[in-house]
């Protein structure tokens, strides 16, 4: 065949290089054409005949030679009409009948015509790339560009693309370069290169205007390159450089301008340091001058003082003396006169020397009259001054109240609190005010009774109620939006919900000077989350969510439903002190202080929803610093708050300059250039008003479409004490009230109407503020706010658009399988119908590790009776409520009792691990013969120590026993002065107390065995066991007590439930009866119904264990044999002998596990008297090997429980946590739950609360039944997980090392990809142990959390292996026997069986789909699936596909 120059022009640019490739065999040669994409066939090749093949994508070449490459070339070849033809998958034929069009061949097998029917044209479907060559285009700003492209079409109707235009590629890439060409004409230089998405997209657009009628669509259009002439591009680079040295010396300028200050700061400094030593030395200096003056006055006064006593006593004589002496000084001062200066002034009666005399005499004493008269006056001066300030001080004050009444009326809610006062918030029906202090209580008050406080006649309580249930200082309380929850949040690391209870409320607490409480608020929830103190509380304003920020720097999210944590926000760096949210609801914010305040985008979450589902949801939007960059660290709070129209938020501890100030931060852009300055500290509080207000009151209704103009109102406190009210109206305050308490303002927050607002303070203030009519503006209705917000409208989530209606209606089908049975669920976990759900309530007996618990039937039907299960819980809380009682101290001096935590009030269950006691056994009969000792095995062995409680708590510290004949206390002192010596004393536990030890005889020769411990001395041989485990005790009274269904009980019948069968074996207690130590009494078996006998035996050998049921009963006695009865006595078999001790014994239903004290598990179907498997060792479990090898000894796993399932599977829980399942099957041990889930996993139940209850896709009425998770096997090995490891702190390490994993780089989805394992760990092991109901749920979990990640693969898998024998597969006659042995079915997924894990998997694959069918970037996987299942129309076709 040869290719003509004409057909080789009009090949692809990219296929000139022609080659002919010769077909094997006799026939001729055919060339194997590459086409266009627009008319490209499949790459597979039928071959039909000898003389035709379809073209391929290789080369063609003829003879060496090439043309010339050229764009947008087609080829003419067309398949020949072979009458049956398989058209290619995505290649539509078009098919002419004699010249005329006939019909379109879709992919698969085609019959045509022969001679009639020609193949006119073949189109590709699939989305193709035309190169776009280089061409200049000129831009607005008159610049030559060099640009190419990339288009991206694909043909859409065949038909118009054969018939419509001649050559479509040509044509669109003709039309696609004139557009380009046009739309660079139309922008500049820096336009092009700033806005090539919005170029691509009108190109892209302005084609599929014009390529509608060639049945073709651009999908999109991307330019490649851009070349711009040199000189522009020198100039773009010169640009740059300036612009960096532009910013270089500005920087420099900066540095200098900075230097300079620095200088004159030390000069300053400088100065005020001198001044500083001036002043001390002056200071010194005059301190020394007045010293000496002091001590010449007091050497003066002693002498005039001798002199006037030499005077009083001299009388008439003594005067003469000092006349004489006068007159001596005179005479010699007058000798003196021209010796000192030429001009004296003298008196004028020099001579009259008594006269002189007389007159000094006289001045002395006017000196005295008048210091006498100075210091009476001083006195009444100064007491008439402090009445003047006193007077003056209550002018002051009476003026600043007058003042201020003006504006408000102050009122103290009764006695001022030795407590500050945190937080304070108003109920949204505006008739409590609730506050938080230091001394750990919630007081709420009524509002009514603030505002009628100056009413002498109102007589109603002020405080409504007042709850302590935190440890700690309390920083924050808040209502929800609907005034059903109270929220607080303290220094214990805790969140309180509480909910009003419309029962009268109880008497305040024992101990306590609070007043009577007139409602009744009881604890609902205890939030655990945080790791340091809770500083604030947020709800969202639908009530969706409560978001509490700490002092660890984390933002918790928490469901409003459920009040589960969804998601831990560790954006901030420091302490997070204040959170607001959008009154639009969708955003919140944070306040830190790493001085930002970040914006969270999130959707509200419904009731169903779960921590996977907020994986993308409350994403950060935007950090804000610029306002805070230099603001204080002191402050204690940060609490800002969003205004009612959702425009600015108020922040608090901003700075404008040195100044403190309140940032208003705009919605959008996020910036806050707007700053209120008026406070002369940190603000720490900002509150708006919840109303809008007006210049004039409204009188009538205003349009819906109308938004009047409108005002709002903001209200700041911080450390100045300073209250100051703010409006949009004016740059200047409405007010600005100094000190209005003596420490810093601590919260403030406004009544519903907006006519009051509440601040409290750190001096124990709480203030009440009312305005009058007008003074703010005028209320605007509530509709107002919404009105406002409308232009926000409502959070929503990006979703891409649905392919087909078949996509659509699907994801309308999985929107309401998810609300369907919410209302059970949600009021399960919620505690509105807790009662309605019966509590899966299991009997627990451990003796020595012996489990006899009654084990969940893996999707069997529990049957118990409800009303006396309810009768035990009510007793047993109350044992438990009168044990855990404690007596302590309050803060002010009294004692009160105060229980511990067992659980919330009204039946909820607390977030917090329980711990219960149980009582000691007590003895079943009273008479003379009593047993020493009492097993029963129907309760735990794990009763209080000697001593009770106090010995449980404090320890059992014995006192040393008195020696007679020595003095008292010389017992202590010898065995303290033998401590000093470096010698360890030894000390005996006497009955008197603790005895030096005496020295003992050596004993030789061989001992006697002590009874108790008899059972652990076995053979030598087997003391070289790899494992070793504890054997019980010989004990006279062993008692197995179950009810009427075979169930355990309580022997005693304490619990309020008698025994029905009581199963017991007494040991031997006496000597022997004949000489030998070995003929002793056998051990009596005996089967008791209701006190009446029914049946005995006698065993030669003391018993160890013992258990049953309603099916069998049995024992194993000393020597490792174990014996069986049926339920009227009669033996099954002959004794089973073992090599060890039994060291537990459990049976459920027909199955009877014994562990043994070397580690064997035997496992028995008593009913076949068959075993499933051989006897197994613990060893690998209990990791022997790991820990003999380690460089020091160190204590193995012990055993805790042991339990059989209704298959007879081993189940074992150890004390590192651990839980393991032996599967026959694989003949291996299997970790089914272990630590690293409880540390990692986001599924991890540490509450053991049920999980939820799913129903499947056909609801049956009648035989539909809720499920309980928590009563599985998983959910129990779980639960010991938590109890072993998280409870008791042995997890701490692990956790610290998954908290720093989670901040590193390359472990980003850490969390998703553990919690996604844990699930799949999760529904193995359920089909493993054949767990029917766990096993729906935990895959219905997977599903929606692959859906909500939006793994492609991992679901087109699951769907895949679903689907299973649904469809029919392709025999696999190649397995061979050993492949498909010991193979149950049902239990793996990759069989052809239509049932896996007892579910149709039909059924199972139906609600996988409907659940993925909401996520719209699965919907091209899933839509083939839910047509195939006709969930949705097209079923037959649907089904034509999958067989495909």
């Amino acid at each position: 065949m040869e290719v003509s120059k004409t057909a080789l022009r009009r090949l692809p640019r990219c296929y000139h290089n022609l080659s002919v490739a010769a077909r094997h065999g006799d026939g001729p040669a055919v060339a194997a054409v590459a086409c266009s994409p627009m008319a490209v066939w499949s790459r597979r090749q039928f071959t039909t005949t000898s003389e035709r093949s379809l073209p391929g994508p290789s080369s063609l070449s003829l003879g060496g030679s090439s043309s010339p490459p050229t764009y947008f070339q087609r080829h003419t070849s067309l398949p020949a009409n072979t009458i049956i033809r398989f058209v290619p998958q995505q290649t539509a034929w078009i098919v002419e009948r004699m010249g005329k069009f006939n019909r379109i061949l879709q992919p698969g097998l085609a019959i045509l015509m022969p001679i009639i029917d020609r193949i006119a044209y073949v189109q590709s479907l699939k989305e193709s790339a035309i190169e776009i060559p280089s061409q200049s285009a000129i831009t607005a700003d008159n610049v030559t560009l060099e640009l190419d492209g990339v288009l991206y079409t694909r043909v859409f109707d065949a038909y118009k693309a054969s018939y419509g235009v001649e050559d479509a590629e040509y044509a669109i890439s003709q039309l696609a370069q004139t557009t380009m060409r046009s739309e660079i004409g139309q922008l500049t230089l820096d336009h092009v290169l700033k806005e090539r998405a919005n170029l691509n997209q009108n190109i892209t657009q302005a084609i599929n205007e014009a390529a509608q009628e060639w049945g073709v669509v651009c999908l999109r259009y991307e330019i490649r390159d851009i070349h711009a002439p040199e000189g522009v591009v020198a100039a773009m680079h010169r640009q740059v450089t300036a612009e960096r040295s532009k910013r270089a010396e500005i920087l420099e300028s900066e540095g200098q301008r900075q230097s300079a200050i620095n200088i004159a700061e030390g000069r300053k400094q400088s100065v005020i340091l001198a001044s500083e030593a001036l002043k001390a030395e002056q200071i010194n200096m005059a301190s020394g001058e007045a010293e000496a003056i002091l001590l010449k006055a007091q050497a003066t006064a002693r002498g005039i003082d001798a002199v006037a006593n030499a005077i009083r006593q001299g009388e008439d004589s003594a005067q003469n003396a000092v006349s004489l002496s006068v007159a001596e000084k005179y005479v010699d001062a007058f000798g003196k006169l021209a010796k000192e200066g030429t001009a004296v002034v003298v008196p004028g009666n020099v001579g009259d020397m008594g006269g002189m005399i007389a007159s000094a005499m006289a001045v002395y004493g006017k000196v005295n009259e008048s210091q006498s008269k100075s210091k009476a006056a001083k006195s009444v001066n100064s007491s008439s001054a402090a009445e003047s300030k006193d007077v003056g001080q209550r002018v002051i004050e009476a003026a600043q109240n007058s003042d201020a009444k003006e504006v408000a009326e102050t009122w103290n809610l009764g006695e001022k609190k030795d407590f500050e006062v945190y937080s304070c918030h108003v109920s949204p029906d505006g008739q409590r005010l609730v506050t938080a202090a230091g001394d750990g209580y919630v007081r709420i008050w009524s509002t009514e009774a603030i505002y009628n406080a100056a009413n002498a006649k109102y007589d109603k309580p002020k405080q409504l109620a007042s709850m302590s249930y935190h440890s700690g200082t309390i920083h924050a309380v808040r209502f929800s939006p609907g005034g059903k929850f109270l929220a607080s949040g303290a220094d214990d690391k805790i969140v309180c919900i509480y909910t009003l209870d419309p029962s009268p409320p109880s008497h305040a607490a024992f101990g306590s000077n609070e007043a009577p409480p007139v409602e009744n608020w009881r604890i609902f929830r205890r939030l655990i989350g945080h790791d340091n103190d809770v500083q604030d509380l947020g709800w969202s304003c639908d009530g969706t969510i409560l978001v509490s920020v700490g002092l660890d720097s984390k933002v918790v999210v928490w469901s409003g439903f459920t009040f589960e944590k969804l998601k831990t926000l560790p954006n901030h760096s420091s302490h997070v002190k204040g959170i607001t949210f959008d009154p639009a609801n969708k955003y919140f914010a944070t306040a830190s202080d790493d001085r930002t305040i970040r914006i969270f985008r999130f959707t509200s979450p419904t009731q169903n929803y779960s921590t996977h589902d907020a994986v993308n949801n409350f994403i950060l939007e935007h950090t804000i610093t610029e306002p805070f960059v230099n603001s204080p660290l002191t402050t204690y709070f940060r609490r800002c708050s969003w205004g009612p129209d959702g425009q600015h938020i108020a922040a608090a501890n901003a700075v404008n300059g040195p100044v403190s100030a309140i940032a208003i931060i705009n919605r959008g852009s996020w910036d806050g250039d707007t700053t209120l300055i008026g406070h002369e500290g940190p603000v720490e509080v900002c509150a708006f008003s919840p109303r809008l207000y007006g210049k004039e009151p409204v009188n009538r209704a205003q349009p819906e479409e109308h938004v009047a103009p409108h005002t709002t109102v903001i209200a700041c406190g911080g450390a100045d004490k300073c209250l100051s009210i703010w409006t949009t109206s004016s740059p200047r305050p409405l007010v600005v009230q100094q000190d209005v308490a003596g420490k810093p303002i601590s919260d403030i927050t406004w009544s519903p109407d907006g006519h009051a607002l509440f601040a409290t303070a750190l001096d124990g203030t709480i203030l009440s503020v009312m305005f009058e009519p007008g003074e703010l503006g005028y209320p605007r209705p509530v509709e107002e706010n919404d009105r406002s917000l409308s232009k926000f409208g409502t959070s929503r989530k990006g979703l891409g658009f649905p392919e087909t209606t078949d996509a659509l209606l699907l994801e309308e089908m999985s929107k309401a399988g998810e609300l369907k049975g919410v209302e059970g669920r949600m009021g399960a976990l919620m505690g509105d119908s807790h009662s309605a759900q019966p509590a899966a309530t299991t009997t627990t007996a451990t003796t020595n590790g012996t489990s006899t618990t009654e084990t969940t039937t893996n999707g069997a039907e529990p049957t118990s009776n409800g009303n006396a299960a309810a009768k035990q819980d009510e007793q047993n809380q109350a044992k438990l409520e009168r044990l855990k009682n404690r007596v302590e101290i309050t803060k002010d001096g009294k004692k009160r009792i105060r229980p511990l935590l067992v659980s919330g009030a009204g039946g909820a269950e607390s977030s917090l691990p329980q711990t219960k006691l149980v009582s000691a056994a007590a003895n079943v009969h009273g008479t003379v013969d009593t047993p020493q000792s009492i097993l029963d095995l129907s309760k735990p062995l794990d009763g209080l120590p000697k001593g009770g409680i106090a010995s449980l708590l404090l320890g059992n510290k014995r006192k040393y026993a008195q020696i007679e004949g020595e003095e008292e206390g010389s017992t202590e002192k010898r065995i303290v002065a033998a401590s000093q010596k470096g010698v360890t004393p030894i000390v005996v536990n006497g009955a008197d107390g603790l005895l030096p030890a005496q020295s003992q005889t050596v004993l030789s020769g061989q001992q006697v065995t002590p009874e108790f411990i008899r059972p652990a001395v076995i053979n030598p041989a087997l003391s070289v066991s790899q494992v070793r485990l504890a054997v019980p005790k010989v004990r006279t009274h062993i008692v197995q007590a179950n009810d009427a269904l075979g169930k355990p009980v309580d022997a005693t019948g304490e619990a309020g439930k008698k025994p029905e069968f009581v199963f017991e074996a007494r040991n031997p207690s006496g000597p022997s009866l004949t000489p030998r130590a070995q003929d002793r009494e056998p051990c009596r078996i005996t089967l008791v119904r209701k006190d009446q006998p029914l049946w005995q035996d006698f065993i030669p050998r003391p018993v160890l264990l013992v258990t049953g049921n309603q099916n069998f009963w049995a024992a194993a006695d000393e020597a490792g044999a174990v014996y069986l009865w049926t339920p009227h006595g009669r033996r099954l078999n002959s004794a089973i002998v073992m090599e060890a001790q039994p060291v537990i014994l459990t049976s459920y239903d027909s199955w009877l596990l014994c562990i043994t004290a070397v580690g064997l598990c035997y496992v028995w179907n008593v009913k076949t008297m068959s075993s499933p498997h051989p006897p197994v060792s613990l060893a690998p479990v209990l990791d022997a090997a790991m820990h003999s090898l380690a460089a020091h000894p160190t204590g193995a796993p012990g055993i805790t429980q042991a339990r059989l399932n209704s298959e007879g599977r081993v189940i074992v829980s150890l004390t590192n946590g651990e839980g393991y399942a032996y599967s026959p099957q694989m003949y291996c041990w299997q970790r089914l739950s272990e630590v690293w889930w409880a540390v990692g996993s986001q599924y991890w139940n540490t509450t053991d609360s049920s999980v939820g209850n799913i129903h499947p896709s056909k609801a049956q009425k009648d035989k539909e039944r809720s499920v309980d998770v928590s009563a599985g096997i998983i959910p129990w090995l779980e639960k010991n997980t938590t109890s072993e490891t998280l409870l008791r702190g042995r997890a701490y390490f692990l956790q610290r090392l998954i908290k720093v994993l989670l901040s590193r780089e390359g472990f980003e989805s850490f969390e998703s990809g553990v919690s996604i394992a844990h699930l799949e760990n999760r529904i193995a092991a359920a089909m493993m142990l054949g767990a029917k109901d766990e096993f729906r749920i935990y895959l219905l979990m997977y599903a929606k959390r692959l859906g909500a990640e939006g793994l492609r693969l991992k679901v087109e898998e699951l769907l895949r292996t679903l689907l299973g024998g649904i469809v029919e597969q392709p025999s696999s006659s190649g397995e061979s026997s050993a492949a498909t042995a010991n193979v149950v079915e049902g239990r793996n997924w990759d069989e052809d069986s239509k049932s896996i894990c007892g579910w149709q998997r039909e059924d199972l694959l139906k609600d996988v789909v409907l659940i993925l069918g909401k996520h719209r970037d699965l919907q091209r996987i899933i839509v083939p699936f839910a047509k195939m299942l006709q969930i949705v129309d097209g079923g037959a076709e649907g089904q034509d596909e999958m067989d495909m």
